[in-house]
């Protein structure tokens, strides 16, 4: 009975990775980029990544866990999988480090208070 639930835990969490998450994520980095066209401002790509990232962590993660909580052995890693897909299908597929760079040259040591708090944490939890 083990093997078997650790069996569907493995193939639960491959095809969540590979099936489930880059549909879902294309989604989030759409969601951001349209909102930055809409703006047309480089800067307010924080903002929106920001939003992003909250959606993801409170609301995002904790329904997918709910969903899958009836297959063992798939909580730690169902948010691990969730975090790294984030970091390689948006994250760094945004324009965030050009901007980070830019905020860094223009205002010096103070860029980061024009950085929103979601998105140190974000880039913290990331790392």
């Amino acid at each position: 009975k083990q093997w078997y639930q650790r069996r569907v835990a493995i193939t639960a969490g491959i095809e969540y990775k590979e099936m489930l998450m880059p549909g879902g994520m294309k989604i989030l980095l759409d969601k951001i980029n349209k909102q930055k066209q809409k703006s047309g401002s480089d800067f307010d790509l924080l903002f929106y990544l920001g939003e992003v990232w909250v959606e993801l962590r409170c609301q995002i993660l904790p329904t997918l866990q709910l969903i899958f909580s009836p297959i063992k052995h798939t909580q730690t890693s169902l948010e691990r999988i969730t975090l790294s897909v984030f970091r390689d299908e948006v994250v760094l597929k945004t324009d965030i480090v050009i901007v980070l760079k830019e905020l860094a040259r223009r205002d010096g040591d103070m860029y980061l208070k024009e950085v929103p708090k979601s998105v140190i944490q974000m880039l913290l939890i990331l790392g």
